[in-house]
């Protein structure tokens, strides 16, 4: 708002009033014509300031409109993950790299921007989680470049030894946390790579109810399949649950209630006895018990 100036008073002597009177009627002719000046001065500098902020916006509005945040997204490619870990950037340059990475899956990573052999994106998984920034060209195929690949030949980048063990202490990590979406997004990745460790915690979270991703078929298959590859964990749950299929109680004591399992004494025996043998001692105390159990207990003709 322009400034407004304070009234001007006529100076009127106490003495002499009447030889005063040409001064005073001079004062009050001019005194208009200086406000509208000084109106006017302050709507021209207000008028200069906000031409000042406007000129001093950046002018590559018109050079990159597509890139600008505020218009629509601009597709600009297409890709797929081909590394066990695609890493986000701030910038486009390799010394800004951050934490936060992509593993290869099923989703399609969309460029918004290219630069340096970078592509920036605002990618958001199959959880509904969303992660912006720069991730290099190289770690990425594009779907055109996937689609020529022989349809019969499936495309695996497969983890190095370390990023297994690196992304199986981040899982567990983020179980102890709480985490289980994204612990979930991990194991889900190495079970497809049969990862033993992935498939026995991808299987056994969706049995406790606590993976929705898959039904209690696919849960147990995992484990079975974790078990031939000698996952002792695997062996150990798979004997309990064979042991214990009809005994609700303590199936919901630990959280296996989502699932119908069917009583296989010789089978859970083995397996258990497999997981003593490979030195877990969870699952001796828990064949000690059973031991005990039948021991107390009159002679099941189902046995």
């Amino acid at each position: 708002a322009a400034p407004v100036a304070a009234p001007m008073q006529d100076w009127v002597p106490q003495q002499d009033h009447h030889a005063m009177q040409a001064p005073v009627k001079r004062s009050r002719n001019w005194m208009p014509g200086t406000v509208l000046l000084i109106v006017f001065l302050a709507c021209a500098v207000g008028a200069i300031y906000i031409y000042s902020l406007r000129s001093d916006k950046p002018k590559t509005e018109d050079k990159t409109a597509g890139n600008q945040p505020d218009q629509p997204a601009q597709i600009v490619g297409q890709y797929k993950v081909i590394v066990p870990r695609a890493y986000f950037h701030n910038e486009p340059d390799e010394n800004t790299r951050r934490e936060a990475y992509m593993i290869p899956s099923n989703d399609v990573v969309t460029a918004l921007k290219e630069s340096n052999d970078f592509i920036y994106t605002e990618f958001t998984n199959n959880r509904g989680q969303t992660s912006k920034g720069w991730v290099r060209k190289q770690d990425l195929i594009t779907l055109a470049d996937w689609a020529k690949r022989d349809s019969g030949t499936k495309f695996e980048a497969l983890p190095t030894q370390e990023d297994i063990n690196t992304q199986l202490r981040q899982a567990r990590d983020l179980v102890s946390n709480n985490e289980l979406a994204e612990a979930l997004y991990i194991y889900s990745y190495l079970a497809e790579q049969e990862v033993p460790e992935a498939m026995y915690y991808y299987g056994n979270l969706a049995l406790q109810n606590k993976n929705d991703n898959i039904d209690c078929q696919e849960a147990m298959r995992l484990l079975n399949r974790a078990s031939e590859k000698g996952y002792t964990p695997a062996k150990r749950t798979l004997g309990f649950l064979y042991l214990f299929a009809e005994n609700k109680d303590i199936l919901q004591m630990n959280d296996y209630e989502r699932c119908q399992f069917e009583r296989d004494v010789y089978k859970g025996t083995r397996l258990l006895m497999e997981a003593v043998s490979a030195g877990d001692s969870t699952a001796r105390r828990m064949l000690d018990e059973v031991k005990k159990w039948t021991e107390e207990t009159p002679a099941d003709p189902n046995l």
